[in-house]
């Protein structure tokens, strides 16, 4: 079973492991140069960038959705963005637009397997080692005498965090190659979008701080929640 899938997908699911590899290393890279919520704000055009990546690759979504997935995009704006932000540098902004582009080719490239081949733990299985190989050589390179150095002064911190980080990204994947599954590639951007936004109300709402929200942020969750349901909608009409 697994000569027959790798021997068969072996293109894509190499492309899917180097570009998420990539991605990572890429989006960590960006956060030295800017905050987060520039970071996020141009992280919430996956949607489009997706649905760019689909059209590319000869499965172009519907005209008629695209004002849908930029309404989304701009409310996930409207709501990540802090006025507060220092001035952001381009290098960074550099950073982050490269890997959202290299992740919404690894998200496209992967609907494309799991809509047919394989299932979200396959994918998994098969591109984990192959992204992991992608990032611990330049961390070996950049940052390997500093880590030495720390895990000898703090080895059992070192140990929980490698394995709790590498067992929440094995979660993590699973989930979003389910998603992109029943989804597809930009439903699944679509959904990150939704979630960053909920989260982020969750927070103000439970920490007693919604008095700091604006027109803005408000309008913005509408524009977010409309924009999602009115994707759904199409989705399933088509169905």
């Amino acid at each position: 079973v697994h000569r027959e899938a790798i021997t068969k997908s072996w293109k894509p699911l190499l492309v899917i492991a180097a570009f998420n590899g990539i991605q990572i290393t890429l989006n960590n890279a960006s956060l030295v140069h800017i905050e987060l919520s520039m970071n996020q704000v141009i992280r919430a055009t996956m949607p489009l960038v997706v649905a760019l990546c689909d059209c590319l690759r000869g499965s172009a979504p519907a005209l008629n959705r695209v004002p849908v997935l930029a309404a989304i995009a701009v409310g996930v704006m409207m709501v990540v963005y802090s006025s507060d932000s220092k001035g952001s540098e381009w290098l960074g902004i550099a950073l982050v637009t490269a890997s959202v582009s290299l992740q919404a080719a690894q998200m496209s490239f992967a609907g494309s397997l799991l809509s047919m081949k394989l299932d979200s733990f396959q994918m998994t299985f098969y591109t984990s080692p192959l992204a992991f190989l992608t990032v611990v050589g330049p961390a070996v390179v950049v940052e390997g005498s500093a880590f030495s150095i720390y895990v000898g002064n703090h080895p059992w911190v070192s140990v929980s965090i490698l394995v709790g980080t590498c067992m929440l990204a094995v979660v993590y994947n699973l989930v979003l190659f389910q998603t992109i599954r029943r989804l597809g590639s930009v439903g699944s951007a679509v959904l990150g979008n939704v979630k960053i936004v909920v989260l982020l109300f969750m927070s103000r709402l439970l920490m007693g701080e919604m008095g700091h929200w604006t027109r803005r942020h408000f309008l913005g969750c509408l524009l977010t929640f409309g924009g999602a349901a009115v994707y759904s909608q199409m989705k399933s009409k088509k169905a």
